[in-house]
């Protein structure tokens, strides 16, 4: 990663966002890279795209020895899934590529690079604008209703709706779109529209469970002893505590994973939480040291926190992305897309060309 260019750029084409970003090579696609979590899922291609399988760098260091068969596991989903670069490292090899790392062995994907998500999403607002795309900031789609001709979704600026009376609902400000087609893409809150998009059958409604996630970095501003993203074996709804690596070089460790037990109800104004609480540090210490024994005492403060939606709770099987169509729920110009977690912002224009093609089927 060392050396590469961390100049923003500007990209008047969808075709020429991928070219500019192996140009930089700067494409982060491991962070919650699910190519190993999602074996034969119908929409597996969609995290593994041609662009992203030539940028991939990661550890995937074992506890123990009883948690090899889990490593050769992921070498042999990742494979099926299209990854061929996936490299079984002995513990001495791994090491001494990074010395401060301990493992007994380590699954090495020796392509991988980072983004910079905030430079990626101006690069494409930046190519929709340029092809027409109008941006309605501030604003939230509060319902809507099915039509003969279409969807009419109700739209009111989000200043507003979160200073108005309860009894007024600000229904004077409100706008009403009329369109044939809509794409519901609300991330945490895509049950919440369609919930109240009348006239749509809610048995297609899928439940919403939440999963927080905090990272802590650390405290003062010090070179990474590592030159690698570094993941222990996963654990069950994440990733565990790993290592990653921003486009200065700074180390960040996270997540920690909080799912929520049960359905989460969601509404438009509802509020999240995205305070990192300082009394979790101790649990980053525990789990960091059993790949960075040498982590230093107190180093860690609070960094941020993010959420993501998820469509399996606690204990059940890791759910894939679901994207329904007419197919599915009978809605003529309706796409909805729910539980797009990680890595939906790196699977984002793969994801786009799907919702794409259901659309022009029409």
């Amino acid at each position: 990663m060392k050396g590469l260019s961390q100049k923003r750029w500007i990209v008047w084409s969808l075709e020429q966002v991928w070219s500019a970003l192996l140009w930089h090579g700067i494409l982060r696609f491991m962070e919650e890279a699910w190519w190993w979590w999602r074996p034969n899922q119908p929409l597996a291609p969609l995290l593994v795209p041609e662009i992203v399988k030539s940028y991939m760098q990661a550890y995937y260091p074992p506890g123990s020895h009883k948690q090899v068969p889990v490593l050769e596991k992921l070498q042999k989903i990742g494979r099926e899934n299209g990854v061929e670069e996936l490299y079984m490292l002995e513990g001495e090899e791994a090491m001494n590529m990074e010395p401060q790392l301990k493992c007994v062995k380590a699954l090495f994907s020796p392509l991988t690079g980072i983004i910079d998500s905030h430079g990626y999403m101006l690069a494409l607002q930046a190519s929709a604008e340029d092809s027409g795309v109008t941006f309605a900031l501030k604003t939230t789609a509060v319902g809507g209703r099915l039509t003969k001709n279409g969807i009419d979704v109700v739209l009111q600026n989000t200043h507003s709706l979160w200073e108005e009376d309860s009894s007024t609902k600000g229904a004077s400000e409100r706008i009403v779109l009329s369109s044939r087609t809509v794409v519901n893409c609300a991330g945490l809150l895509a049950q919440a529209f369609v919930k109240g998009l009348n006239g749509f059958p809610s048995k297609f409604i899928p439940k919403n469970y939440l999963a927080k996630g905090s990272y802590f970095s650390f405290a003062e501003a010090a070179k990474s002893a590592f030159s690698h993203l570094v993941y222990p074996v996963p654990e069950e709804g994440g990733l565990g505590v790993h290592l990653t690596l921003d486009l200065a070089s700074r180390v960040k460790f996270g997540p920690d994973e909080w799912l929520s037990a049960e359905n989460i109800e969601t509404n438009i104004l509802t509020q999240f939480d995205y305070t990192v609480n300082q009394n979790r540090a101790q649990c980053f210490y525990a789990a960091i040291r059993t790949y960075y024994p040498s982590l230093p005492d107190n180093c860690l403060a609070p960094d941020y926190a993010g959420i993501r939606p998820k469509l399996s709770g606690p204990g059940e099987k890791p759910a894939d992305f679901m994207i329904q169509g007419e197919d599915c729920h009978g809605v003529s110009g309706l796409v909805n897309l729910f539980g797009i977690e990680s890595p939906g912002l790196t699977a984002s224009l793969a994801i786009a060309n799907f919702v794409h093609n259901k659309i022009s089927k029409r």
